[in-house]
């Protein structure tokens, strides 16, 4: 049992014990219906433009938009690079694109959410939602986990995970796999062999 999962453990009892009905939450954000692109479809654009992010809190700050455009790029490149879909970072983006965006969700504890929001399966364009509630605030280095700031490079990565088409059945639950459900874990600092194993079956 890893230690998050004890310190869940024994907070969901404690929280049982004193009756209440409210237990800890440590979901990581609102996911769409995220659906595998068309097999012959891997290369996509996708529009991350600064000025769409400088909402999203960064560091305690807002209108840090090219930073946190830089961060996205990286992890959409994460994806890119180590499995057969190809994904590529636009700013003009006039036109239906698949995009990144701040967007207000009530529960600071949602970081982000991918959705499908134009089209149909398997022709569709995909939105990366990142939380710009102040409560969200996240950072630009250091490790992810669910009891500090999350890692903002670390939630896109498992935003684009979620892009590619991956949802949470696609794994085991537990460490080694960039999708596995929760807060800002660790293992999402990069994209594991099992979730590229996953993605390069659809591409």
């Amino acid at each position: 049992m890893t230690s998050k999962t004890q310190i869940m453990t024994i907070m969901t009892s404690l929280a049982l014990l004193s009756g209440l009905s409210i237990l800890p939450s440590v979901s990581a954000h609102d996911t769409g219906s995220t659906y595998p692109f068309d097999s012959s479809d891997g290369t996509h654009n996708v529009c991350i433009k600064a000025i769409d992010l400088n909402g999203v809190e960064l560091n305690g700050n807002t209108n840090e938009g090219t930073d946190i455009a830089t961060l996205v790029e990286n992890a959409m490149d994460e994806v890119s690079d180590n499995t057969d879909m190809n994904l590529t970072r636009i700013t003009s983006c006039s036109g239906t694109y698949s995009h990144v965006y701040g967007y207000y969700i009530s529960d600071a504890d949602k970081l982000g959410s991918t959705s499908v929001d134009y089209g149909s399966y398997p022709n569709q364009y995909k939105t990366i939602k990142l939380n710009t509630n102040s409560g969200s605030n996240m950072i630009d280095s250091g490790n992810c986990y669910w009891y500090q700031n999350p890692q903002l490079e670390y939630v896109a990565n498992h935003e684009f995970g979620h892009f590619a088409g991956m949802d949470y059945y696609h794994h085991s639950s537990g460490s080694g796999h960039t999708m596995n459900e929760g807060s800002c874990e660790i293992d999402w600092a990069g994209i594991k062999s099992g979730d590229i194993t996953q993605i390069n079956g659809w591409y």
